[in-house]
């Protein structure tokens, strides 16, 4: 016998090897039918959990903005009562939080 593949560690590069290895196996036509299907059924279900996923990154980078963004307004609402160099300390601590929170939020976006 000669095998035409071999073990490894990591994912199958092959999408559906499962199937692919139930013809060859010659299993009956009725189940390789159900399995197609159930094999296309996971695969709508993981798109739409990928787009779901992909929309709450978005709302998640837009409230982070729309924070950064309401900070920023309190801060020029009190400019006048306030000292300069209190100023610059505000807008710095409002810059470097803001830094942290959207480099916090791509590297969850970008985490697999």
């Amino acid at each position: 016998m000669v095998y035409k593949y071999r073990v490894t560690d990591g994912r199958a590069q092959e999408g559906h090897y499962g199937l692919t290895l139930a013809k060859m196996m010659h299993l009956p036509p009725n189940i390789l039918e159900r399995a197609g299907k159930v094999s296309q059924k996971l695969r709508s279900m993981v798109e739409s959990w990928r787009h779901a996923s992909k929309s709450s990154e978005i709302i998640q980078y837009r409230r982070r903005l729309a924070e950064i963004s309401h900070r920023l307004v309190h801060v020029s609402q009190n400019m006048a009562e306030l000292e300069p160099n209190v100023i610059v300390g505000v807008l710095r601590e409002i810059q470097a939080k803001s830094v942290l929170d959207l480099m916090d939020q791509h590297h969850f976006a970008s985490t697999p």
